[in-house]
């Protein structure tokens, strides 16, 4: 048997598999986790609460306040 490739063909595969590898490399790191039930729907449109959780688990931890700001006041003298 004989396999006949289309440029298209190719074009689609390659881009396929460009995005299994950011599927499983998201998954290692717990970026994505999917369903609760064990599916997971890379053409699925992407809710707010979905990309909230996505980049809540994505983004570095960044501290919850800022250190305080101290002023040091001199006494004019004249």
């Amino acid at each position: 048997m004989r396999y006949i490739f289309s440029a298209e063909r190719v074009e689609k595969e390659r881009v396929w598999r460009r995005k299994l590898y950011f599927i499983t490399a998201g998954t290692a790191v717990n970026i994505f986790k999917g369903y609760l039930d064990g599916t997971f729907r890379p053409n699925a449109p992407v809710t707010r609460a979905e990309f909230a959780a996505i980049i809540s688990t994505g983004l570095p931890k960044q501290p919850s306040s800022r250190p305080a700001i101290t002023f040091t006041f001199y006494r004019c003298t004249r």
